[in-house]
């Protein structure tokens, strides 16, 4: 008996990947942190000049507004590295950044 095969079975080369994808890491973007900060720090001068519970930072107004920014990027830092959202969602969790700046600038000021 002869064992050759009648058919031979031929295997394609599989592709040659030449495109790598890259993906922009969206959560060190600092423009998008620049502009979540800026959106926290307005919605911050708007609680002190709103909100009940905000009132007993009146006094410090002039200290936010000349060094206000600085202040929330450190906290909106702080928020995220504790509760390990990204900067994309915090605007989604407005109430839960509400009452953590309520809790630090009342150990701050």
């Amino acid at each position: 008996m002869n064992n050759e095969y009648k058919f031979k079975r031929y295997w394609p080369v599989p592709p040659i990947i030449d495109s790598v994808y890259e993906y922009q890491d969206v959560n060190n973007d600092k423009n998008l942190q620049k502009d979540v900060t800026k959106f926290f720090y307005k919605k911050l001068l708007l609680w002190i000049s709103e909100d009940n519970n905000f009132d007993k930072f009146k006094k410090k107004i002039n200290k936010i507004e000349n060094d206000g920014i600085r202040i929330v990027y450190i906290l909106l830092k702080k928020f995220i590295t504790r509760t390990h959202i990204n900067w994309y969602d915090l605007r989604d969790n407005y109430k839960l950044i509400k009452k953590f700046f309520y809790i630090k600038l009342s150990s701050i000021f």
